[in-house]
């Protein structure tokens, strides 16, 4: 066990008794901070109050989560954790079966979630075959998010797939439009790094060196091909990189700053947000090679451990309130993402959510559902976070060769396993 868990662990002892709190409160941690994610999480907020609960905010801001994770890991070191926070993937299962986190298995049976939430995703909320985690929206990543104004100016037609985006970039870089948003979060690489090696190998290749892990496929000539498509991205982004969160980068693609932005749909909570038409002022466009594959992402909600039964029934009403069926769907209209509950209406739902709804029945289908290292639906945060350290130089440091990411990569999983 990693000296992190050591500590968790031990916290895990301290949770029982809890801080008093009102059982009326419920303090909840999240990263829901750009304009899309803020209208999303007012409906949910809007339920709780309904509920006769005071919602108390801990918004922490960085969308890749990493800020908000150190600070709940010192809450609950501290024996002071909030209600419930947003928590996804495999931390679930490492959390739950450190005993940090309060079961709402019971909620699920009574209100029949196996039934509603698909049977591929449930073992991301369930640890011990039991559920520790309420889902809220899934998403997909594997996006390319095109304004169509910035090729109209260079008179080039709107690219259809990753390669005659690439043929075009460089004709957009010396009109003096930003080929592609990007900041210089490391995790903002992830979504990128993905899609670009799912669109260069294949769904059984993702999954080998993705999910699990196969020395070997780091190795492999195909993780060298991927570097070097990533070698020819990382020639159209400025040097440095600009250091700008994903929605900064969003905003530069809804102004024509930039042109593309490769990431997931959350990015489309923050179109919606500032009023564009999907399918005409942006354009959703699946990165090529990756049509019939959905990389998914879903966000979830646990509640932490405590002894106190009016603070377990508010805990229980809270993850009742956050797989309602109406508020599933109002979530995820402004957030950018497609409801996890499959008993949803979903015309009211645009164009490029139809798009995702469609591939991720598609994928089920076909066995093309694939889970988000990026986001942690993979593997580990330990693991995630040795791979955000190896693009985050590659893209950082533009004398670093494919050759080398690529040995770099191998020997960062392979310490970190």
């Amino acid at each position: 066990m990693h000296s992190l868990s050591k500590m968790l662990s031990i916290a895990a002892l301290a949770l029982v008794p809890w801080l008093q709190v009102s059982a009326s409160e419920l303090e909840v941690l999240h990263w829901w901070t750009s304009k899309g994610e803020q209208r999303a999480l007012a409906e949910l907020k809007k339920d709780v109050k309904d509920k006769g609960y005071n919602w108390v905010n801990f918004a922490i801001t960085g969308g890749g989560g990493d800020n908000a994770l150190k600070v709940l890991r010192s809450r609950i070191i501290s024996g002071n954790p909030p209600a419930a926070a947003h928590i996804k993937g495999e931390t679930v299962q490492e959390w739950a079966n450190l005993g940090l986190l309060h079961d709402i298995d019971q909620v699920a049976k009574e209100d029949n979630w196996d039934a509603l939430i698909p049977t591929e995703l449930q073992s991301k909320l369930k640890a011990e075959n039991k559920y520790y985690a309420a889902p809220m929206g899934l998403h997909r990543t594997n996006w390319m998010w095109v304004n169509p104004e910035p090729f109209q100016r260079i008179h080039q037609p709107v690219p259809n797939n990753l390669s005659e985006f690439l043929h075009t970039a460089p004709k957009l870089k010396k009109a003096g439009i930003m080929p592609l948003a990007m900041g210089q979060q490391d995790w903002q690489y992830g979504p990128l790094f993905e899609a670009v090696l799912l669109d260069t190998t294949s769904v059984d290749f993702y999954r080998k060196s993705m999910v699990d892990l196969n020395e070997q496929s780091y190795q492999s000539r195909k993780m060298l091909k991927v570097f070097e498509v990533l070698a020819d991205i990382r020639s159209l982004l400025p040097s440095p990189i600009i250091r700008q969160s994903w929605d900064q980068a969003t905003l530069q693609v809804m102004e024509g700053q930039a042109a593309v932005q490769i990431n997931g749909d959350w990015i489309k909570g923050e179109f919606t947000a500032a009023g564009k038409t999907l399918d005409k002022d942006i354009l959703c466009i699946p990165v090529s090679g990756t049509e019939s594959a959905f990389i998914y992402n879903m966000d979830s909600l646990v509640m932490f451990s405590n002894a106190d039964p009016k603070q377990q029934q508010s805990q229980s009403d809270f993850a009742k309130t956050a797989m309602d069926a109406d508020l599933q769907q109002r979530f995820s209209l402004n957030k950018g993402s497609i409801p996890v509950r499959q008993d949803i209406d979903l015309t009211s739902f645009d164009v490029c959510s139809q798009k995702s709804i469609f591939a991720f029945n598609d994928s089920i289908k076909n066995n093309r559902l694939l889970p988000s290292m990026a986001e942690s639906m993979a593997t580990s945060e330990r693991v995630k976070k040795s791979i955000f350290r190896v693009l985050e130089h590659f893209f950082e440091h533009p004398e670093v060769t494919p050759e080398e990411a690529r040995q770099q990569l191998a020997t960062a999983i392979r310490a970190s396993t």
